[in-house]
């Protein structure tokens, strides 16, 4: 069974360096995994531009991939005061077949 595209991510709670992401897994099993993006900054922060999220909140040229459970809500950290991020995120089946990138949020730091 295919994974569906997972719903925009709940992004909350910015502070000068950091927010959290919570997942919205738009019910997809338990078993589904995940990968966080972060597509765009405004204005561009290079250390989070295109990167992932990696599995304890901090930036990652590579995809990392849990479950809902796993990511819980994590914050992400070494972010920018002033500065707006945007996140989407994608999922993956047991068969390795991946989604496109679900719908983006985003929020700014103060």
């Amino acid at each position: 069974t295919l994974a569906a595209v997972p719903a925009a991510p709940t992004l909350s709670n910015p502070t000068l360096n950091s927010l959290d992401l919570d997942v919205n897994a738009n019910g997809n099993p338990a078993t589904t995994v995940f990968a966080i993006r972060c597509p765009a900054t405004n204005p561009v922060d290079a250390s989070w531009n295109g990167k992932y999220v990696d599995a304890v909140g901090n930036p990652s040229v590579t995809e990392v991939w849990q479950t809902d459970i796993a990511w819980a809500i994590i914050t992400i950290h070494g972010l920018t005061s002033g500065t707006t991020y945007t996140f989407a995120v994608k999922a993956r089946n047991g068969d390795l077949v991946e989604t496109a990138f679900g719908p983006e949020a985003s929020l700014a730091t103060p």
